[in-house]
């Protein structure tokens, strides 16, 4: 198919879901969902915005073909929900690219799509394919930029580490393996994920599963999201054991030294627990964000 006709990316306006009218496979029809954001077929829309258009036309020039294009859309709320979370300069880069349509774009030889968009200044290229055996194999640029950060975690994450967070979901025995490109060339990125794809088919004895419409490249991309969702869960989810832990052996401590007569000596443990908890909070937040694999949710 051909792909649309680009023009320069003006400010969105993300305050409502969009709808889009077209023939064929409906662009409004909902492909799959998750608990926080699904995937629309957004290749009938009006908006012809597309961002970093000269890297889709590297791929276009390397034998990729369109396949249409995606909007990524909240299932509860609207994206300017999701942006009042962040300051005012972040709030307005995130609305001038969220409704942008994603262009999908199929491998020459069918094992693989890419897609390209914004990613806090800089650009998102991603090159995915789909093994037999469900599993996933992903050989992603390297961010030029760390990602924004909602207010109430940016003064908790301060020191980003881009390597470790772009491949903090990527579990190879659990059936999806991440890999970064650290290159601006879209060549060497498509030469990687070949490379990338044929040891991890290797690995683990399987082929790969062909792209053939865009209703597949939503499906996978849906369940890597829904991934990275179950990834970030499973974080938070030993922030509060870890937080309780603290608590309950800080309250065990003072009422064991109380029922020992050790009144004074109670109270000033409690005092030195009340003020030490948020240095323990904050630790607990800003340290335990990256799990360890052998811990990290199975994709397939």
């Amino acid at each position: 198919m051909a792909g649309p006709e680009y023009r320069d990316i003006a400010p969105g306006h993300c305050t409502r879901r969009k709808r889009f009218q077209g023939g064929g496979l409906a662009s409004d029809t909902l492909i799959t969902m998750s608990d926080l954001a699904r995937l629309i077929d957004a290749t009938d829309s009006t908006d012809t915005r597309v961002d970093y258009p000269e890297i889709v036309e590297e791929f276009l020039a390397m034998g990729f073909t369109w396949v249409g294009r995606v909007l990524l859309e909240p299932t509860e709320g609207t994206h300017e929900d999701t942006a009042a979370n962040y300051e005012p300069e972040l709030k307005a880069k995130y609305l001038a690219h969220c409704d942008v349509p994603t262009p999908i774009l199929r491998a020459p030889d069918g094992s693989a799509f890419v897609d390209v968009s914004w990613f806090w200044d800089a650009p998102s290229v991603r090159i995915r394919s789909e093994l037999a055996d469900g599993s996933a194999v992903e050989t992603n640029r390297r961010w030029e930029n760390p990602p924004g950060l909602p207010t109430q975690l940016a003064r908790f994450w301060r020191r980003f580490d881009i390597g470790r967070d772009m491949t903090k979901r990527s579990t190879p025995r659990g059936g999806r393996s991440i890999e970064i490109a650290a290159t601006r060339d879209s060549a060497t990125q498509w030469s990687q994920h070949q490379q990338h794809l044929e040891r991890y088919a290797a690995q683990r004895g399987t082929s790969v599963s062909p792209v053939t419409d865009l209703e597949q490249t939503i499906d996978i991309a849906q369940r890597l999201f829904n991934h990275d969702a179950a990834v970030e869960r499973r974080t938070v989810g030993l922030w509060i054991p870890l937080l309780l832990a603290y608590g309950i052996a800080g309250v065990a401590l003072i009422v064991a030294l109380g029922l020992a007569g050790q009144r004074s000596t109670a109270i000033r443990i409690a005092l030195l627990l009340a003020l030490m908890t948020p240095v323990i909070v904050y630790t607990v937040i800003s340290k335990v964000r990256i799990l360890p694999e052998r811990w990290r949710p199975p994709f397939a």
